[in-house]
């Protein structure tokens, strides 16, 4: 499949987005029947939103049930694995067992300290560390041995150290098949890399900014219809690329003022919480209360809101806090270096 395949729906983000992505994705398969609609797989950025968009359906068409598929599951369901692979615990003794088949060089090389009293631990250690390497990158498509070869490319450091892992790698891999063990993001590159994406019917990516590498790619070898749900208006197209993704570089200089409605000035603490919780519980019929995040920078507040959340039974009150930027570390040395760079002065 070429990325021209991709059909881009661009649902705009001036009202409830997965209400209006659950809208348009009525609109186009509503016809169809339960079983039919199970060949229709959507995609959806995480559980959460999964289970809002699975919501959105109910209330728009009783008894309908889309197929609902996280990044995390798309690889599998896109080129048709089943099954799960063995537990990390036991995977992490086949790379300990893959590093003390390689050596010492390669214990050396990977940057083990080669204390004899200690071999053990360092050998975990560096088990732990390669299993984490190969854990990311698989993640990106990539096996630890490619990312050796573009760090090689690229002219940057570590490359006899990831050289190193690539070497072990091979090993692992010899050793999974000799014990008859599955390494699941094995499975999945090896799939992806002999057999492809098998998958032949409707994809349908709903409001996903990002996927990674191994979804991407599977996406992209996808030969059924793919349709990416996007949540921006049309006008800003060029900020998201073939697959419906962000286009990062396009957002740098694009100004999002808050608007005049979007702020809100009372007096107290107190005053603040109320508001907002009866902001959310008046909207509770548009806004899902798995939905809404508070954001705070001050404990009290929390503890505000919390008190105040009881009257109001159907709001799952979820906060975050946190320092201001401008108050934590890092914020005060921006401050001291902008005023530097401006004054050409340090202030204690």
């Amino acid at each position: 499949m070429s990325r021209s395949d991709v059909e881009r729906v661009f649902i705009g983000w001036d009202a409830q987005v997965l209400a209006r992505a659950a809208n348009t994705y009525l609109d186009r398969f509503r016809s169809l029947s339960p079983l039919e609609m199970q060949d229709v797989l959507v995609g959806v950025p995480g559980g959460q939103a999964g289970r809002m968009f699975l919501r959105e359906i109910a209330r728009q068409a009783s008894g309908t049930r889309p197929r609902i598929v996280t990044p995390g599951r798309l690889p599998d369901l896109l080129l048709g694995i089943e099954g799960q692979g063995a537990p990390d615990s036991v995977l992490r003794l086949i790379w300990r067992e893959a590093i003390e088949q390689c050596g010492d060089a390669v214990i050396a090389r990977l940057g083990g300290l080669l204390d004899a009293t200690d071999r053990a631990r360092i050998v975990d250690s560096l088990a732990r560390r390669i299993q984490i390497w190969h854990r990311e990158l698989s993640g990106d498509g990539m096996r630890l041995r490619d990312a050796a070869e573009r760090l090689n490319k690229d002219g940057i450091g570590l490359i006899d150290r990831m050289a190193a892992a690539g070497e072990v790698e091979l090993v692992y891999e010899s050793l999974i098949k000799g014990h008859g063990l599955r390494d699941q993001q094995l499975v999945r590159l090896n799939t992806l890399e002999y057999d492809g994406c098998t998958f032949a019917h409707t994809l349908v990516l709903v409001c996903t900014p990002e996927l990674g590498g191994l979804a991407r790619a599977v996406v992209e070898q996808h030969y059924g219809k793919t349709i990416a749900l996007i949540a921006a208006p049309e006008s800003h197209a060029a900020g998201f690329d073939p697959i419906g993704c962000v286009a990062p570089s396009y957002w740098q200089d694009i100004d999002s003022p808050i608007p005049d409605n979007g702020i809100r000035f009372e007096e107290t603490e107190q005053a603040c919480a109320a508001y907002a919780l009866a902001a959310v519980a008046r909207d509770a019929g548009e806004t899902s209360a798995d939905g809404v995040r508070f954001a705070v920078t001050d404990p009290k507040l929390a503890t505000l809101l919390e008190r105040e959340a009881g009257k109001y039974p159907d709001i799952n009150l979820r906060t975050w806090t946190g320092r201001a930027l401008s108050r934590s570390r890092i914020g005060v040395l921006i401050d001291c270096l902008t005023r530097h760079i401006a004054e050409h002065t340090f202030e204690t």
